[in-house]
């Protein structure tokens, strides 16, 4: 898991590095760490092609722009990206929703709170590291990173698959209940329609959200269910 950290303060830097560097250690994984040391640093090397799986942000930087309007900039060209923001500021809990912040962590952050946020992140990459699908779509045969569907919808004999990122949607012969068999982040949520629970930003009796602004019905039937395995797919890991 590659792991992207920015503040403008080195001395924490270097003790957050220690701290990430022992939970990695006790959970028996490998980890690499990209510290930085400015918010527009950060983007430049996210423009230039930084691949990351989870930015830990201070929000509050002296000079440019803040963590969080990072963020913003990153998460319009990214959905997959997990963030987690350091500050000790409530007041921006709420905006953190904008961006889908996995958690606000206050300095200096305890062992604890920062063990059970990596342990989060880490369950949440285990399941995007899934194997892809090969489907038979209008022809030709594609593949599909489970990390990669957004969301499918029964269309008659044939299933609607639309992508985080590419337009284009995969058409192929199957059913919903054979599509949740291979792609275990998938979760029905009605008759005709199954969201991938890493992109769901909200659940209630009637509609589900997803990150990039979609909204699916939420079936009677489904909803209960819809919940446990939602809670599920970050709790797997912690549980073992």
């Amino acid at each position: 898991m590659h792991i992207t950290l920015c503040d403008d303060e080195p001395l924490f830097l270097q003790s957050l590095q220690r701290q990430i560097a022992r939970w990695a250690e006790q959970a028996g994984i490998a980890i690499a760490m990209h510290a930085i040391f400015s918010a527009e640093a950060l983007l430049r090397e996210w423009e230039s092609g930084l691949e990351t799986d989870l930015l830990l942000l201070d929000i509050e930087m002296r000079a440019g722009i803040s963590g969080m309007e990072l963020a913003r900039r990153i998460r319009a060209q990214n959905p997959h990206v997990m963030i987690a923001f350091i500050s000790n500021y409530a007041q921006y809990s709420c905006q953190g929703y904008e961006v889908q912040a996995m958690r606000f962590l206050p300095k200096p952050i305890a062992d604890e709170r920062l063990r059970e946020c990596l342990d989060t992140a880490l369950a949440q990459w285990n399941v995007t590291q899934a194997e892809s699908i090969a489907l038979d779509s209008m022809g030709s045969r594609a593949l599909l990173r489970h990390k990669d569907i957004l969301y499918a919808m029964a269309d008659g004999h044939y299933l609607q698959i639309y992508q985080t990122i590419s337009k284009a949607i995969v058409r192929p012969r199957m059913t919903l209940p054979q599509l949740l068999e291979q792609v275990h982040s998938l979760a029905r949520c009605h008759r005709a329609y199954a969201a991938n629970l890493l992109y769901v930003r909200r659940v209630s009796r009637n509609e589900l959200a997803l990150v990039e602004g979609t909204h699916l019905p939420v079936g009677r039937k489904y909803y209960s269910d819809l919940c446990q395995k939602f809670d599920e797919l970050y709790q797997r890991e912690q549980n073992g």
